[in-house]
């Protein structure tokens, strides 16, 4: 598995979380791979591309042209995407990408994963997925879906499908044992 999107803030203002794209920039190093992302030169998005970056990782950045039009396009990316819109950039990422990651960000982070999420959940995307949960960023996300199953709006088996690690070695486990599902929409072995 070579490519890892990575899901993350590109919000300049805050620093707290940059220890996590090197982490993440680690991790993607160990396993040779390479980044898949926003494609940004601010934020969250940035830091880990330079981290990558200084571990000899191949960086592939895809932007959509508003963005461009706003200089934001790293100078770091070996290849850069430019496409349409936030859409198509999804759909591009997930397309190149053999596992997709989130770390900290805002609701363009969220809105991007749990696009992912959605679409494991139909059976559209087949990889593994997880959020890297640094220094307990997504506490309340991991309770929040857990009141989805309760509430009958998530099926336990679905919600066991979404992974979230603080340690990136029980991360690397998941990546290695990963199995895809064999899915039918709304089947009654789904539940």
């Amino acid at each position: 598995m070579n490519n890892f999107a990575v899901y993350c803030s590109a919000s300049p203002e805050s620093t707290k979380f940059n220890p996590a794209g090197l982490n993440i920039a680690e991790f993607i190093a160990a396993h040779h791979g390479n980044l898949v992302y926003g494609g940004s030169n601010v934020g969250l998005m940035h830091v880990t591309a330079q981290h990558v970056h200084d571990r000899g990782g191949q960086i592939i950045g895809i932007i959509p042209e508003f963005m461009q039009k706003e200089n934001l396009v790293s100078p770091l990316n070996d290849q850069t995407y430019i496409v349409n819109d936030l859409d198509e950039r999804k759909q591009k990422m997930a397309k190149i990408a053999n596992v997709c990651i989130a770390l900290p960000g805002g609701v363009g982070t969220l809105e991007e994963i749990t696009e992912v999420m959605s679409w494991d959940r139909i059976g559209e995307l087949q990889k593994p997925y997880f959020f890297y949960n640094y220094e307990h960023f997504f506490d309340h996300l991991i309770k929040f879906l857990d009141q989805m199953v309760t509430d009958d709006l998530l099926s336990s088996k679905d919600r066991a499908r979404i992974n979230f690690f603080s340690n990136l070695n029980d991360a690397d486990h998941y990546i290695q044992n990963y199995q895809p599902t064999n899915f039918h929409l709304f089947s009654k072995e789904n539940s």
